[in-house]
C-alpha cells in the first residue's frame, strides 16, 4: 500500500504543488461542501449585551434534518433554528425552539417535563479534531462534552421563554475551543436538538458512528457543516 502511495498519488499531488494549486480545498474549507453559514461580526451599536435586536439582521439556519421517529403533531410545530455572531473572544449562538406544548423552561420546572431532552451546538475547532459538544436542556441546566480537558473553562448557556417555545443562548469563548484562544477565520459547526421521544433535529443530516467504530463518541466527522467568520469591524463589546 505504502509503495502504491508512492508511487500513485504523491508524484500527482506534488505535481499540483509545483503548479501551486491548492490541496484539498474541500476538506480545508477554502472551496467548502455542504452547508455554509456565514457568520458576522458582533454589531457595533452592541455595548449592553445582546438583545433581540442585535439580532435582528442575522442570517437564521433551520435545523430540518431529522433521525428517528416522527414526533408527535406536526414537525412544524417543533421547528427549531439557529444564528450566530462572533467577536474577538467569543462565539455567540442562538438558537429558537417552537414547543407546542407552552411549558416555561424556567429553573424550577419539574425535570420530568423535559426529561431526555437537550440542545447541543458541537463544533470541530480544527479539520478532524475531536468534536466538542456544548449541550443544555429547555432549562438552562448545560454540561459539555470534550476529549481534551481545557482548565478554567468559560463557555455559558441560558434559555429564556418565547411565545412559541424558548430560545437558547450559548456564549463560547475561543480559548475553550483550541489552547491559542483566537478566533480562526473558520470552523466546522452543527446544531442539533433531541426531543422527548428522542428524535433528533439537525442542520445537518446526522450519521451516527457505529460501536464498532466508537472512539470519540458517536458523532461523525461528516456531520458537521463550515461556519465562516465574515470580516471584522470596531467592535463595540467583546
Amino acid at each position: 500500500m505504502l509503495g502504491s502511495l508512492l508511487q500513485k498519488e504523491l508524484p500527482g499531488i506534488l505535481q499540483r504543488v509545483q503548479n501551486g494549486e491548492m490541496l484539498f480545498p474541500s476538506h480545508t474549507g477554502h472551496q467548502p461542501a455542504g452547508k455554509v453559514y456565514r457568520c458576522p461580526p458582533l454589531p457595533e451599536r452592541v455595548s449592553h449585551g445582546l438583545d433581540d435586536s442585535a439580532w435582528a439582521e442575522v442570517p437564521r439556519q433551520a435545523c430540518e434534518e431529522t433521525l428517528g421517529d416522527q414526533p408527535g403533531g406536526d414537525l412544524t410545530d417543533w421547528h427549531t433554528s439557529w444564528q450566530a455572531l462572533w467577536s474577538h473572544s467569543h462565539l455567540y449562538v442562538r438558537v429558537r425552539c417552537r414547543d407546542p406544548r407552552g411549558i416555561p423552561p424556567v429553573p424550577g420546572t419539574a425535570l420530568r417535563l423535559f426529561e431526555r431532552e437537550h440542545l447541543t451546538v458541537s463544533i470541530e475547532p480544527r479539520r478532524l479534531w475531536p468534536g466538542v459538544h456544548f449541550t443544555t436542556d429547555p432549562r438552562g441546566v448545560g454540561h459539555c462534552d470534550r476529549i481534551r480537558s481545557i482548565p478554567d473553562a468559560a463557555w455559558a448557556v441560558t434559555t429564556e421563554p418565547w411565545e412559541q417555545g424558548w430560545i437558547a443562548h450559548f456564549t463560547i469563548p475561543w480559548g475553550d475551543l483550541g489552547e491559542r484562544g483566537l478566533a480562526p477565520e473558520r470552523l466546522r459547526i452543527n446544531v442539533q436538538r433531541v426531543l422527548q421521544n428522542q428524535t433528533r433535529l439537525s442542520w445537518v443530516s446526522l450519521h451516527p458512528v457505529p460501536l464498532r467504530l466508537y472512539c470519540f463518541g458517536t458523532y461523525n466527522p461528516t456531520d458537521f457543516g463550515w461556519l465562516f467568520l465574515e470580516p471584522h469591524r470596531t467592535m463595540g463589546v467583546s
